[in-house]
This record gives C-alpha cells, structure tokens and sequence, in this order.
C-alpha cells in the first residue's frame, strides 16, 4: 500500500465521522435541561410573550429541530457556526481569536509533558526493580493521581504568591502590550517581531499553567512508555543487537524506541487532544484567555450557538490528531507500508 492510497482510506472514514459528529453536538446542545431565554434575557423581559417570541424568531428556536440542525449543517459549510447569543459575534470568530492561546498552552504543555513522561518511561524500564524505577513509578502515579485543578493551585500557591519565582495568571503582565498579531500565539508573534522582552514574558506566564498540565499527562506517558520499553526489551532481536557488539545506547535508542513507539505516539496524540480540549479548569485557574474559558462562559449562559461550535471544534480536534496519529503510523510501522 502507497502512501496516496493509505492518505485517501483515511480521509473518506473521517467525512461520516464529521458528519455524525455534527448531529450529536446539536442533539445534545439541544437536549440540554436550560432554556437560553432565562439565561440572556432580563428579568423584567420575561413576562413579555413579544420580547420571547422576538428572541425565539431571532435565533432560530421557534423552528422544529430538524429544520434547525438543517439550516445549521447548511451554514456550517458555508463556515458559518452561527452568532454567539452572549457576545453578538459570530462563533467562529471568537473561536479564532481564543484557539491560538490554547493551541500555545496545550503546545508548551505536550512538549514538557513528553520530555518528563519519556524520561521517566525509560528511566524505570531500563533499571527496572531498582531505586531509579521505584521513584519514577512513584512521580508518575502521583502525577496521574492528583487532580489536575488542584495541582494548578498549589504550583500557583507555592511557586507565585509563596516562593515569588514564577509568573501569575494571564498571557502577560499587565503593563505589557501584546505583540502584533500573526499567529495569535504571544510567543510565535513575538519572535517573529523580535520582541524578546515580550517574548520572555509571554514564555514565563506560560510555565505555570503548562507545567500543570505535563505533570499530569507525563504520569500516562510515563507508565506508557515502560510498558511498552520492557515488552521490546525482551525480544529476541534486541538480544542479537548486543550479541553483535554494538553499545547499549544505541540498541535501545535504535532498535527499542523504534519498535515502542507506536503506543507511544497513540497516547501522546490522544494526551495533545485531551489539553486542547480539556484545559477548561486550567485557563479558570490561570486566568489564561483562551478557548477554555470561552466554553466555561457559555456553558453558564446557555448560549447554544457557542456551545455547539465548542462542541464541534473539540470533536474535530480529536479526529483531527487521530487522523495525525494514524498517518504517523504509515512511517512508524512498516507492516502497515507492506500490508
């Protein structure tokens, strides 16, 4: 199987997935127990059927459901996720203005995560049974054990208002401007403007919450990666690489991560979704701006529109790093490439 061919299997399973998933965000926004009336017109408003019936007719909820879903599968592939009821501008567009903050998080998150959580993994399977094994088994279960909201507040106790050695909540200090915009990302924009000031500082509001965030996905990849390390290590073409001579170091950094990393890879794709998605907590804490707490706000206001735009956006995230995930397969694993 080509490489072309591989892509395009991919590709048409991913289509009906999309498709499905656009049915169940909107049944589920839907089926929710909360009227959006109740939670975005005043109070005084509510005993006037005009101003209700205005408001049902304004956003579409006088209409049965199916027609609903209809016109909004209709504009959603016209690139229109509808008008947010509680900001008054169209959902994408605040999408777009609040996705690159969390994509820079969730980026520095992995990327420290993978560090601490291979490190780890290959701590404990290469002395495995020993002192070395032991505390890293230990550091990750802590990791994975701990709430991921409690242990953003005692780094921010502890390491901020305590000790006074890391940044507090935001993108940056308040005196600080944001640096022009091209990415959306304070970091990338920032050294693309030769900024470094604002880039140091962009960086250091960045530790806390990203740091977070990696103890806790270090944890899983930690165990997955010994895992995964101690079944190659005890196969039989590991023990002829030594038997030919050659150093330690390169057997289990060629021939062992090689052949582990297809577990390896799955969970980190799946890690880097889950802090895409799932940093809700993190950005309250943090007072961090970014596609978390835009979901936070909407849940509590019942702005569907929001909602299934949130919604849809973290189902595609997800499809879309598994749909990554499985292409990296194609170069990871060569009985895919000959099957």
């Amino acid at each position: 199987m080509n490489f072309l061919q591989y892509f395009l299997r991919r590709v048409l399973l991913v289509i009906p997935i999309l498709l499905g998933i656009t049915m169940m965000a909107f049944l589920i926004a839907n089926l929710i127990p909360a009227d959006p009336i109740i939670a975005n017109l005043p109070a005084n408003a509510l005993n006037d059927e005009d101003t209700i019936a205005a408001f049902r007719k304004k956003w579409g909820l006088d209409k049965p459901l199916h027609e609903q879903y209809l016109t909004y599968l209709g504009n959603l592939l016209q690139g229109d996720m509808g008008t947010s009821i509680k900001t008054r501008k169209p959902v994408g567009e605040d999408i777009s203005r609040r996705l690159p903050a969390t994509i820079e998080l969730a980026t520095f998150g992995i990327i420290l995560g993978i560090l601490l959580g291979v490190g780890l993994g290959l701590v404990s399977a290469i002395w495995q049974d020993s002192w070395a094994d032991n505390l890293a088994r230990v550091i990750a279960l802590i990791g994975v054990s701990f709430p991921v909201f409690l242990t953003g507040l005692i780094l921010l106790n502890v390491l901020y208002v305590q000790l006074e050695i890391a940044e507090g909540p935001g993108r940056l200090d308040f005196i600080m401007r944001p640096p022009p915009n091209v990415t959306g990302m304070f970091t990338v924009d920032a050294l693309l403007a030769g900024d470094r000031k604002t880039f140091v500082n962009a960086f250091n509001h960045l530790v806390l919450p990203a740091l977070t965030l990696a103890l806790y996905i270090s944890g899983i990849i930690s165990r997955i990666t010994r895992s995964s390390l101690l079944e190659v290590l005890n196969q039989d073409y590991m023990r002829t690489a030594r038997a030919k001579g050659l150093r330690e170091r390169y057997v289990i950094g060629f021939h062992g991560m090689r052949n582990a990393l297809i577990p390896i890879v799955t969970v980190i794709g799946l890690s880097y979704g889950n802090l895409l998605v799932g940093s809700i907590l993190i950005e309250q804490i943090f007072a961090y701006p970014g596609i978390g707490s835009y979901t936070f706000r909407a849940s509590t206001s019942q702005d569907f529109p929001a909602i299934m735009g949130v919604s849809l956006l973290f189902a595609f995230i997800y499809v879309g790093v598994n749909f990554v995930v499985d292409i990296l397969y194609f170069f990871i694993d060569p009985r895919i490439r000959v099957a």
